[in-house]
């Protein structure tokens, strides 16, 4: 087993979950296809202040902008990368508690949507 240096953050794991998808057609500038997702965050051994998750979609998608969620949109996707994140304390990650995050994501249409798949999905506790 490898050792973590003693200032590295915990492990924190992400799961996804498609709940529903539909036709956006208002506002006019958020028209597409949406998929809400369920991503839930499981700390393995030690709760988790701190986060991030990251995923890359196709060109063109974006975080719904009707939505207003609790966490940071850093990076909302347009360039092909959503990062979202959560320092306010108030949304913590521990261990046998895992935190549902509610995403959703509008892509251009519901081909470019395909299975509805993030890739390169990943979540990171931060220090």
């Amino acid at each position: 087993m490898t050792e973590q240096p003693v200032d590295a953050p915990p492990p924190i794991d992400v799961d996804v979950q498609i709940v529903d998808s539909w036709q956006q057609t208002y506002p006019p500038e958020a028209v597409g296809w949406v998929i809400s997702y369920i991503l839930t965050l499981a700390a393995q051994e030690e709760g988790v202040v701190k986060w991030g998750i990251g995923f890359q979609v196709p060109l063109g998608t974006r975080t719904n902008p009707t939505e207003s969620p609790w966490y940071v949109v850093d990076s909302d996707g347009g360039g092909g990368v959503v990062v979202i994140s959560c320092t306010d304390g108030e949304h913590t990650v521990e261990p046998g508690t895992p935190l549902p995050v509610g995403v959703q994501l509008l892509y251009l249409s519901q081909a470019d949507a395909g299975d509805g798949s993030l890739a390169y999905l990943y979540a990171i506790a931060q220090p």
